[in-house]
């Protein structure tokens, strides 16, 4: 999400300590089946093994992740570059992550100071089976360091140590909020509106956010309350209440009854609302349930200093190619898939694309690719 330097100063990019800057918000674009899930699905894969493998995996379970069914090697690299702030200072760190199902094979965090210095090494020394750790100011026991189990991130189980460091780092990557997981999307099924339900519960002062953005975006919704009922099972249960007037008259739904763009939102604003509020990242797959116009609406609330006091950054796939209207080259990633190999093209970074180019028509005039090839 870095811009180059030529990418004048707006409200669309946030500026780091070190000069470089960032977008705030980004689209990847592509046709069905391009591979636009996958390119998300590292994000949320480092930030759930940085915080909960420890607790998430059984210490003789597979790690969940897959390779390629094409590719010759089981092993999984990734890699991200990401801020934070410690002490009032801002500082640029660099995760590695090399795996396979069975096992971590190497596991580093880097941090900048003029050039990248390791906070941690670990690697597994297959003669001596066994891990070797080098640390740099990460203050976990060494001897526990070594024992780390192999399929668990070596910060989680610091922080299960009560190592400082390493519990900041696992409060950092809980501030990506996705309806992305390690087996690609989540829908906004019955699962995922409970879970925004217990949210919502919990956090009364979101819940009154939520329901500013649903009167402002015409929802046709006075108020969304949660109320405990009893359910088809005889149990009680939270249930979100939809209030609504018509004609003088007052009338209430369960959420469930609703338009699938009311429930949509309802699980969206719950992912966004708190990065917002915060800082962090929002990293959503295909919102499409909304209308394009509010899809536009929430990209403008990452870009508007009032709605975003804490530079939060939005990632998001879509097949809308309205937004294509609201960005810059900059802010675009192309997603195509050849012989069942995706990849991925920030447009900033292809030849002949100006800076003045009407995008919109351009791409789905197929300029610039990434659309349907139909025979």
């Amino acid at each position: 999400m870095l811009a180059n330097k030529q990418v004048p100063e707006s409200n669309n990019v946030l500026t780091l300590e070190d000069g470089q800057r960032a977008s705030k918000v980004m689209v990847v674009l592509g046709h069905n089946a391009s591979g636009k899930t996958k390119l998300l699905m590292p994000l949320a894969f480092m930030s759930w093994f940085i915080r909960r493998s420890f607790q998430d995996i059984a210490p003789d379970a597979d790690i969940p992740i897959e390779p390629h069914l094409a590719s010759d090697s089981d092993v999984i690299i990734c890699e991200v570059e990401f801020t934070l702030f410690l002490a009032n200072k801002e500082n640029i760190y660099r995760y590695e992550l090399e795996l396979t199902r069975t096992q971590v094979n190497r596991e580093t965090l880097y941090v900048k100071d003029k050039r990248f210095k390791y906070v941690f090494v670990r690697e597994w020394n297959e003669e001596k089976k066994q891990y070797q750790v080098k640390q740099q100011g990460f203050g976990f026991n060494p001897t526990e360091a070594k024992k780390v189990r192999k399929n668990a991130s070596l910060i989680a189980t610091a922080a299960q140590y009560g190592v400082a460091f390493a519990e900041e780092l696992t409060g950092f990557s809980d501030r990506i909020a996705t309806n992305v997981t390690m087996a690609g999307k989540r829908y906004f099924d019955k699962g995922v509106l409970g879970e925004s339900t217990l949210f919502y519960n919990e956090n009364p002062h979101f819940l009154e956010k939520l329901n500013t953005n649903i009167r402002r975006l015409d929802f046709a919704v006075e108020e969304i309350s949660i109320k405990t009922m009893t359910l088809p099972d005889s149990s009680d249960g939270l249930v979100p209440i939809c209030s609504h007037q018509s004609n003088g008259n007052n009338f209430s739904l369960p959420l469930t009854n609703e338009s699938s763009g009311t429930r949509a939102a309802y699980s969206i604003f719950r992912y966004i609302l708190p990065v917002l509020e915060y800082g962090g990242i929002a990293v959503l797959d295909e919102i499409e349930f909304l209308h394009p116009q509010l899809t536009i609406e929430v990209m403008r609330m990452f870009t508007d200093p009032d709605s975003n006091p804490n530079n939060a950054q939005l990632l998001i796939a879509t097949h809308s190619q309205e937004v294509l209207q609201h960005v810059e080259k900059n802010q675009i990633y192309l997603v195509e898939k050849h012989d069942c190999f995706s990849r991925a093209l920030r447009l900033d970074k292809a030849q002949g694309v100006r800076r003045d180019d009407n995008l919109y028509a351009r791409y789905i005039a197929g300029v610039y690719g990434a659309v349907p090839r139909i025979s």
